[in-house]
């Protein structure tokens, strides 16, 4: 205000207050209108486009063997180069996180990516407008309630899995403990008390303030606990963990954890997802919202399609627990999975494929070795592929169908699990069978009613949906059977004259008429037979 005040005297203007006031009314009025055009005329920092060769930076918040292996799956799917930075590395060379974030808030990135929860609360705390998108973090409700602009893909394993596993190795099963501490466990406590039930168990909740409580609660375990669930929680340090792990040996208590380490170290079984499809979908969800085909609240978060299954045999047979044949052969398969991965992660691509293939064999409806064989085969093809892929599109987009299903065909038989293919091959089909239609509605209406029918069958041998040319062919067929008796007798009459091009053609629409029906299906064939002995004669003149 007091700089529209020095205007004023520099211009030497001397108008009343009231003219003063109007004035500044009107000049505020116009500024705070250019501010609103201004601001309207930017895109906000969630919907602008990553600029080509910009690097997305990936918060990770600690160096470990899973967030590796999520963070190499992911740069698979995300085609654009990224800058990796580690939330401990940060911690200790910088006084505050505040410069760091700062620092990335001034750069004004399109989206951060965080792997584990500690990143993602750091980025939450720090970036009030950039798209979060995370990774490898449990009870993702805790997170996207607190903020907008935040999606990403859960490792959280239904708690369900691990019921049904129990159930599985001991059927009689009843009491399963659980201890939590932390809201994300006490999420995951509260989804076991929703299930539990549904699978003839019953969940027994105690939440535990310390670790000193939670020693308390696992030395009062017995025999009527059937097995006992152990949720990410801090509250399982080494003390406690070998306490627990001794315990339930002791009382043939059926011990399970969600991480494989555990497992190894000393419990019955472990379920995890699959942290490199974890990573993919991560990489393929940040890419979508890069290239503006989705964002945040479209996506909103994502889960693991399956998991993978662990068991120590030899803690389980230490404590008295049988294992079904099931169960062996379940975590059998596990073990040659993760065989593969460490294959493709090497990048021996077709030992890779082998130990994918040989799962498949032993269980078709593995989806974990699916979606992996897919991975490795589209990486071994993925150039032959692209191109293809490119031209089919092409062709696509120049109504040349039947070249674009050659290009797609060629592509599935490279990779059969190549599903853009697959989804995009049904697409065409559909846009042949449509064109097809159409070129059959200018044959009916021009009179040539047996060649429309030819194309209406064409349009739905292309796309067996497709209705209109199903009608349009019903429709075209009951008017023409109105006259199916004239046919028959010109037919014959052509047949007796021995005008046998004559006859073969008409019997032939017959049947488009009337498939199947007798007296022309049989003067059909008598009319192809005497043709060729007709033929045949001449030839031998």
């Amino acid at each position: 205000m007091s700089r529209l005040f020095r205007l004023d005297r520099v211009q030497g203007l001397h108008a009343s207050w009231s003219q003063r006031l109007g004035r500044l009314a009107r000049i505020t009025l116009s500024g705070v209108l250019l501010c609103l055009v201004w601001q309207a005329a930017l895109p906000a920092r969630a919907d602008a486009p990553n600029e080509p060769g910009r690097p997305v930076l990936v918060l990770v918040s600690s160096d470990t063997s899973i967030y590796a292996e999520g963070l190499s799956a992911l740069q698979t799917e995300l085609r654009a180069p990224i800058e990796i930075e580690y939330l401990d590395a940060i911690r200790s060379s910088r006084q505050t996180l505040v410069e760091y974030f700062d620092e990335l808030d001034r750069q004004q990135m399109p989206l951060v990516i965080t792997i584990g929860p500690g990143a993602t609360r750091a980025a939450m705390d720090h970036l009030q407008d950039t798209v979060i998108v995370f990774s490898m973090i449990r009870s993702p409700r805790l997170f996207i309630e607190q903020r907008s602009h935040i999606c990403g893909v859960s490792m959280d394993v239904p708690m369900q899995e691990y019921f049904q596993r129990i159930k599985e190795i001991k059927p009689t099963a009843r009491n399963v403990s659980i201890l939590y501490s932390t809201p994300e466990s006490a999420a995951l406590a509260a989804e076991a008390k929703y299930s539990d039930l549904r699978n003839g168990l019953l969940a027994n909740l105690q939440k535990v303030g310390s670790t000193q409580a939670a020693a308390r609660a696992i030395a009062a375990l017995d025999e009527k606990t059937d097995a006992f669930i152990m949720l990410p929680d801090p509250i399982y340090d080494r003390i406690n963990f070998e306490a627990l792990s001794t315990t339930c040996q002791e009382h043939s208590i059926i011990l399970a954890s969600n991480y494989s380490s555990f497992v190894r170290a000393g419990a019955v079984f472990g379920i995890t997802p699959d942290y490199s499809q974890i990573g993919r979908l991560t990489g393929a969800m940040a890419q979508r919202i890069l290239q503006r085909e989705s964002d945040c609240a479209q996506e909103s978060v994502r889960f693991a399609d399956y998991s993978l299954f662990y068991v120590n045999e030899e803690y389980a047979a230490n404590a008295r627990i049988p294992l079904p044949p099931g169960i062996r052969q379940r975590a059998g398969l596990t073990r040659l999975f993760r065989a593969g991965v460490t294959f493709m992660q090497e990048g021996k691509l077709k030992s890779a494929r082998i130990v994918f293939q040989s799962i498949l064999q032993k269980d078709p409806a593995n989806e974990a070795a699916r979606s992996s064989y897919n991975l490795v085969v589209n990486r071994l093809t993925g150039d032959s592929t692209r191109q293809l892929l490119t031209s089919a599109r092409q062709k696509r987009e120049q109504q040349n169908y039947a070249a674009a299903i050659a290009d797609y065909r060629r592509i599935l038989q490279l990779n059969p699990g190549h599903r853009k293919a697959r989804a995009e091959l049904q697409v065409v089909w559909q846009a042949r069978s449509e064109s097809e239609y159409h070129q059959a509605e200018g044959l009916r209406q021009s009179g040539r009613h047996f060649d429309a029918i030819r194309m209406y069958q064409q349009a739905i041998s292309s796309y067996a949906g497709n209705t209109k040319a199903q009608m349009a062919l019903q429709a075209l067929r009951t008017k023409e059977s109105a006259r199916l008796q004239e046919y028959l007798k010109s037919g014959i009459q052509f047949y007796n004259r021995r005008q046998y091009d004559q006859s073969i053609i008409i019997f032939e629409n017959v049947l488009l008429l009337v498939p199947g029906q007798k007296q022309a299906k049989e003067y059909l064939r008598l009319s192809v037979k005497k043709k060729r002995a007709l033929e045949e004669l001449i030839r031998n003149q």
